[in-house]
């Protein structure tokens, strides 16, 4: 949903609220570690632990290295406001059906 406000902001050209969202957006990314670091030392063992933490690295990591190219064409070809449409549409999608699935095992 936030992609979608950046995506409305940019067009109406409100650069604070496209610089107020840029800054959630980074707290939301740096505190989700803490979070995570925490659920995983609930249900692992350390070195388990370690080896996950690590494995989610490094697969972020190849996310960026794939993604970040083409993201930056999207936003040079069409711009930043499509590139943002872009993102966020298959992630509200993505979520939608993440939480049915989420929904549907608390029933079971």
């Amino acid at each position: 949903i936030v992609f979608f406000i950046m995506f409305f902001a940019i067009k109406t050209k409100i650069m604070l609220a496209v610089i107020l969202l840029y800054f959630f957006l980074y707290l939301l990314k740096d505190g989700r570690r803490p979070l995570a670091v925490d659920v995983f030392g609930d249900y692992m063992r350390k070195n388990e632990r370690a080896t996950v933490m690590s494995i989610e690295s490094q697969v972020g990591s190849f996310f960026m290295i794939v993604l970040a190219p083409l993201f930056g064409y999207i936003a040079d070809r069409f711009g930043i406001a499509i590139l943002f449409f872009v993102i966020g549409l298959p992630i509200l999608i993505l979520n939608r059906f993440l939480r049915v699935e989420a929904r549907e095992r608390k029933k079971a």
